[in-house]
Order: C-alpha cells, then sequence, then structure tokens
C-alpha cells in the first residue's frame, strides 16, 4: 500500500523504496529493446528521465541532469530541453 506524505519524501527515494528499479537492475523485468528513432540509424535504449539532479542515481536505464556548475554550452541545452 502506498502511503503519500506530501513532501516528506524525494522522488528518488520513492523510486528506490517500491521496487522498480532493484526490478530492472536485477533484470527480472526490462525495459523494451533498444530502437532506432525515425529518420535515424543509431539504436536507443529506453530510459526513465529524472527531474532532479540528486534525486535519482545515474543508472544504465536514467537519464538526469548535469550538475549546474561550469556546464559547457551543449550541457546547458540539454538541460534545458530535459527541462
Amino acid at each position: 500500500m502506498l502511503v503519500c506524505r506530501h513532501g516528506r519524501v524525494s522522488d528518488g527515494g520513492v523510486w528506490n523504496k517500491y521496487g522498480l528499479s532493484q526490478t530492472i537492475e536485477d533484470e527480472i523485468i526490462s525495459l523494451s529493446p533498444s530502437k532506432c528513432l525515425p529518420h535515424a540509424d543509431t539504436e536507443l535504449p529506453h530510459v526513465f528521465v529524472g527531474d532532479d539532479v540528486d534525486a535519482f542515481a545515474l543508472k544504465l536505464h536514467m537519464m538526469k541532469l548535469y550538475f549546474q556548475n561550469g556546464l559547457s554550452a551543449d550541457r546547458r541545452v540539454y538541460n534545458h530541453r530535459h527541462s
């Protein structure tokens, strides 16, 4: 049973507590196979997108923002589009 306590548990805390991340890491369940984007020939994996730099651990199945300090222009653009 999921009990919500508004503002008490971070998104990353919920992600870790309820086990989806661990079942993916343990290969109990898997994400869809990698696919090519339209008009491209490079296969890309399916991933989850985290909206906070600190809330989620960086994993093969998780994308998140770059830390803000000293970002290159490309990384600033990535953070902007990611958000």
